[in-house]
């Protein structure tokens, strides 16, 4: 998993009165779903002001919300992805070989 933690208020404040905006990410082969609701529910029995849940993550969206990522590359990327993903084989084919990636981003 990865975390994001970034100070929510400005000022010279306290650490322990300073709020945070925090981002968990888990990857389901690791982290259970019944678990991930545990931690939901005790964020929330403990404070947490938001919480919020996904279950499946856009990469391709998250990718945007990054300052610095090149749009134009990014945008690159997407067609390519979809391209490679379209030309794979269809689901249920005899092919025994896996499809393959999409090109990493330049």
């Amino acid at each position: 998993g990865a975390c994001v933690a970034t100070a929510a208020s400005s000022g010279r404040r306290r650490l322990s009165a300073t709020t945070y905006d925090v981002e968990l990410v888990f990857s389901s082969s690791t982290v259970s779903e019944s678990k991930l609701s545990a931690a939901v529910n005790s964020l929330k029995a403990n404070g947490v002001e938001v919480v919020k849940s996904e279950s499946a993550v856009d990469p391709i969206a998250e990718l945007e919300t990054v300052p610095g990522v090149d749009s134009a590359k990014l945008t690159t990327f997407k067609t390519d992805a979809t391209a490679a993903s379209d030309a794979a084989a269809p689901a249920g084919s005899s092919s025994s070989t896996p499809p393959t990636s999409p090109p990493p981003p330049p």
